[in-house]
């Protein structure tokens, strides 16, 4: 823990610490509590043997290791939130939009400065600021101050030194359009001439591949949304203001080319609750800018289309974007900044963003970001939901699906006729979506796996959820440290990380036939993994392959395939178990209006391991955070595991999903017939000669529609050869075939809300 004076962990009856590893955040407790905390790099780590006999990774700093009655103690601080930001206890009223934003900027900007004290783990927890923090704190001062407190907003710009075509730079056109006229005459030629600088930088960093932005962050791939926006939005704004033909030019070209990308791809980053806060940031900064005749109309469209999506995938009762998202640092809740956005646009049921308890990843509290939120809502031509957007909110049942990839084919392998992403939601019930590919960041060149997609999702209905203590949602998460909540941060990129889910998905409304494959050897965004087996202090925990579940559903029910016996399983006293679940098995459990029933098909081993386990159970790491999980252990539970080159390439996890809104007979009711129902269901599992795994499950009972049939088709032996990289390292061309009722499933351009298309997006070459 981290004290004024020293880093330390608590924790009871540790053994001797052994090998050294550099971990930046997160430890488990031996008494079960998950924590988010700062630690000392080079610590010492050590093997921690929990009460379901299971060993779990804590890390010390070398010192002396305190009683457990000090754990007790932390524990409680923990759990008593003293500084969640400005929703509580800061006071903002939950009507009070603009004064909740004046507080979380001007926060951020104290926090900076050493004046205040922000949320724990929230953006600013690493000080000094510098770069963004300044640029947007200085624009901060100007838009809380209304454009008087000049002297310290121009202390932070001189202090950031310059602008730049991406995060750095971002403030500069609103404060040079907005705000000069209150700047004396040294400022304003002094931010004059940084626009200048990063107008040419558009000149010596063209590229000519209409792929790939240009300027400081050369090669930002068209596909990169929030980085190429960026780029773009800058080139367009600060070429106009120093009337640079050459930058304006490049930024009007970079719009088009992603207009043509977005044609057949859309928003390729979808749906991210960190990136569509960056997407409209940038965006909001051209609608109310860009100085091209026609330019503020293709901005409210592009706005309008981004809107729309988050719309129709908002669910109320959780104040998030249900669904797959391309990139979410928060594995359990799907909290982010975008929420900060969600909130100044008013969407129903949006309180002020706070911090979780226990948030590892709180952006939304105190970045100076938020900034543009508070902006766009002062500005008098600033951008405001129109009716029919907001109207998507209402729909009391709506199913939204949209692509996600602009080429036949990516250079990792990746292929548009399965990059379809699925969201079905029953307005306050649930919301339960997919996506049937990767998320890549970059299409257009080699690249790695995403290790922060969130590729299946199942938000839960359950009535007074809070963001302080919100619920889990369903997801998937593939792991190598037996932690599969996020709270582990991966040392290099300092962020949650997981394996490549390699997914093969298919859902019809509430309905879904899950199929991934862990490929041990893939070397993910940003990992120090050891991909090769043996680089020193890359120890795999497990492999393993969880499904999260809320623990406030506080019983499951089990029916054996063996004998059709239904136990009983519960866990609402949060302590640590552990049940055993046969493949075949199907578990059943309900939280608010959720009913779901989980039917395991298939569980692959490691090598050396051909009968892997399947457990339901709840950790001391979960159920501190409300969550326990299904999970499907390929290498023995506790054992450490070492990739060995050209093996375990493809260990296959597969299950039914099927979910339905309690009814009026209660939520156990509505278990038991799902689950009578569920274990009945037609199962076909077939491998061809040639390695093709065939996995169909017949008649599913889909409200309204009768009974579905779902399969998919993968290629078992892709992972070891072929022309096609699915991750930068490994080939992957795995996906065959995905079929619905018998029929292959075609994947619609653009965003679409129960079959019809809704606000596309403007055609290319408009404005160039």
């Amino acid at each position: 823990v981290q004290t004024a004076s020293t880093h330390r962990v608590l924790t009871g009856g540790l053994a001797s610490a052994v090998t050294a590893i550099t971990m930046l955040r997160g430890v488990i407790l031996s008494v079960g509590v998950l924590v988010a905390l700062d630690l000392c790099v080079g610590a010492s780590s050590a093997a921690v043997r929990s009460a379901d006999g299971l060993d779990l990774v804590a890390v010390v700093s070398g010192q002396s290791v305190s009683a457990s009655a000090d754990i007790e103690d932390l524990v409680t601080r923990e759990s008593t939130p003293t500084n969640q930001g400005c929703g509580q206890p800061w006071g903002a009223s939950v009507t009070d939009r603009v004064g909740w934003l004046k507080c979380a900027v001007t926060l951020g900007n104290d926090v900076c400065a050493g004046t205040a004290v922000g949320p724990p783990h929230s953006t600013n927890d690493h000080l000094p600021c510098g770069g963004r923090q300044l640029t947007n704190g200085a624009l901060g001062r100007l838009v809380v101050s209304n454009g008087t407190d000049t002297e310290r907003a121009m202390a932070l710009l001189l202090k950031a030194g310059g602008a730049g075509s991406t995060f750095n730079g971002q403030a500069f056109p609103a404060i040079w359009y907005t705000y000069r006229e209150a700047l004396n005459a040294t400022s304003r030629k002094w931010i004059l001439a940084k626009i200048n600088e990063t107008a040419q930088e558009y000149h010596v960093n063209a590229t000519g591949n209409p792929n790939v932005a240009a300027a400081g962050d050369v090669g930002t791939d068209v596909s990169y949304n929030n980085m190429y926006y960026m780029n773009m939005v800058n080139g367009i704004l600060f070429g106009e203001i120093a009337d640079d033909a050459i930058a304006t030019a490049m930024g009007y070209r970079l719009l088009s080319n992603w207009l043509a990308y977005a044609a057949t791809a859309g928003i390729h980053e979808f749906l991210s609750p960190t990136y569509y806060w960056v997407q409209i940031n940038a965006l909001y900064m051209g609608y109310l800018y860009a100085r091209r005749s026609g330019a503020r109309a293709v901005f409210q469209a592009i706005l309008d289309h981004t809107w729309a999506d988050v719309c129709a995938s908002y669910f109320a009762p959780a104040q998030v974007v249900s669904g797959p998202h391309s990139r979410d640092y928060d594995f359990l809740f799907g909290h982010g900044a975008l929420q900060t956005h969600m909130y100044a646009q008013g969407l129903e049921g949006m309180t002020p963003p706070i911090c979780e308890w226990n948030d590892t990843h709180c952006e939304r509290a105190d970045d100076e970001q938020n900034v543009f939120a508070l902006l766009n809502l002062l500005h008098p031509d600033g951008y405001v939901l129109p009716p029919a957007v907001r109207a998507l909110t209402a729909l009391q049942t709506r199913t939204i699906s949209a692509g996600f990839l602009g080429q036949r084919a990516t250079a990792n392998g990746n292929e548009a006729r399965f990059a379809q992403r699925y969201t079905y939601v029953v307005k306050d019930a649930f919301a339960v979506g997919s996506a049937s590919q990767d998320y890549i960041t970059n299409t257009h060149m080699k690249y790695f796996a995403g290790p922060q997609d969130k590729l299946v999702d199942l938000e839960w209905g359950v009535p007074n959820m809070s963001m302080l203590r919100p619920v889990p949602a369903l997801t998937v998460v593939p792991d190598y440290l037996d932690a599969p909540y996020g709270h582990l941060h991966e040392p290099t990129t300092d962020k949650p990380s997981h394996l490549a889910l390699h997914p093969g998905v298919v859902q019809h409304r509430e309905a879904l036939l899950v199929t991934t494959a862990i490929n041990t050897q893939d070397t993910l965004d940003g990992f120090v993994l050891n991909n090769s087996g043996g680089v020193s202090g890359d120890v795999w925990r497990s492999v393993s392959t969880s499904v999260i579940l809320p623990a406030v559903a506080a019983t499951a029910w089990v029916k054996r395939a063996s004998d059709g016996a239904i136990r009983t399983v519960s866990f609402g006293d949060r302590i640590p178990f552990a049940e055993a679940i046969a493949v075949g098995d199907t578990v059943g459990l309900a939280a608010g209006r959720t009913a779901v029933v989980i039917r395991v098909l298939v569980v692959d081993g490691v090598r050396g391991h051909p009968t892997p386990a399947v457990v339901l159970k709840g950790d001391h790491g979960g159920l501190a955070l409300g969550a326990v999980r299904l999970v499907g252990y390929h290498s023995p539970a506790g054992q450490q595991y070492v990739p060995a080159p050209s093996s375990d390439t493809h260990l296959r996890f597969a299950f039914l999903l099927w979910v339905t809104e309690v009814g009026a007979a209660g939520a156990e009711a509505a278990v038991r017939q799902m689950l009578a129902e569920a274990a009945e269901l037609e199962v076909n599992s077939t491998i061809s000669t040639d390695s093709v795994w065939s996995l169909g499950v017949g008649g599913v009972p889909v409200v309204g529609e009768g009974p579905v049939a779902l399969a998919v088709d993968r290629d078992l032996g892709c992972s070891g050869g072929g022309d096609r990289n699915q991750t930068k390292h490994t080939s992957w061309n795995c996906l065959r075939s995905r079929r619905i009722n018998g029929s292959e499933i075609r994947v619609a351009a653009g965003l679409q809300v129960n079959g019809v298309a809704v606000f596309p997006l403007p055609s290319p070459g408009v404005l160039v």
